[in-house]
């Protein structure tokens, strides 16, 4: 068993190793992925592990008719209704993200498209973890942006990109993705009050881009070394931005959250929705044609 590094209290701005893990340098570029059609739960496979490929993307995949089972594939959900329906704009989400998938959908907004751009996430010098969070969406956007506008048929769609910061006061923590840094990040926030940062870019049909940013405060228990160990076994932590995932066991920690919960888990409900809104999208004519009861 590798030696256990100390933990990262004091640590100012990152570790050059976390830096490491969110700079996502090695990464390579998720391609377009239609959410529709046999092929999508391959396309989910690759955003969780993307395939050595190269950082160009992958040609745009062509949306086919059988939207439902294939969202279904990737995230047990069915769309609001058929994409064949053309009775809302086409969106497109620039995350891989599973749980922004289902939050979109909560909200009345299934993406048609899925693509996720590979950009460096690496904070800059001194940078606050709030200009962190509202850099990296920007950047995601416009980055998916460039190539969603030479796809026909995309060229005024809507585009969707967000970033989740965790902080305990400047010091960023990273996505965790080795036990060893989230066992790291579990002992700084153990019995600490930290800041979930998530900011929320979406690109107009005129390509503008629109922002907004969500600050919440969440106050963990204090958590002793078997706590620790037993969530770190579960490896709910993987991937997640300060080694925990709010919605899971994690849950378990929490003993006051101030501000978004669904901004922990990855996306603002209520930023989302205004942006989507202000651009026309057709959330209410969805809410009356698709009851949830």
């Amino acid at each position: 068993m590798a030696k256990t590094k100390a933990p990262l209290k004091g640590r100012r701005p990152l570790p050059q190793k976390a830096a490491a893990v969110i700079s996502g340098v090695e990464k390579k570029a998720v391609p377009f992925a239609p959410v529709a059609g046999a092929g999508v739960a391959a396309a989910a496979a690759k955003h969780k592990k993307p395939a050595d490929t190269g950082n160009e993307a992958a040609p745009f995949a062509p949306e086919v008719a059988d939207s439902g089972a294939a969202l279904a594939e990737i995230t047990g959900l069915t769309p609001l209704f058929p994409v064949s329906e053309g009775k809302r704009p086409v969106l497109v989400l620039a995350s891989a993200s599973a749980r922004r998938l289902q939050i979109l959908q909560q909200i009345g907004a299934v993406p048609q498209h899925i693509h996720a751009p590979n950009i460096d996430e690496t904070p800059k010098r001194g940078e606050h973890p709030r200009s962190l969070a509202k850099r990296l969406a920007r950047e995601k956007a416009e980055t998916a942006r460039q190539a969603v506008r030479q796809v026909p048929g995309l060229e005024k769609a809507l585009i969707l990109a967000a970033d989740t910061v965790v902080a305990v006061g400047r010091t960023i923590l990273p996505k965790a993705e080795t036990e060893e840094e989230a066992r790291d990040c579990l002992r700084l926030l153990s019995g600490r009050t930290h800041k979930v940062y998530t900011a929320v870019s979406l690109v107009s049909a005129r390509d503008k881009i629109h922002h907004r940013l969500s600050e919440s405060r969440v106050r963990f228990a204090l958590l002793r070394s078997k706590t620790i160990a037993a969530y770190l076994a579960s490896q709910e932590w993987q991937g997640k931005a300060g080694g925990y995932a709010v919605q899971g066991r994690a849950g378990n920690f929490i003993l006051r959250l101030v501000g978004s919960y669904s901004a922990i888990v990855g996306l603002d409900m209520a930023g989302t929705y205004d942006l989507l809104l202000a651009q026309n999208y057709p959330l209410f004519e969805v809410w009356q044609n698709n009851p949830l009861c």
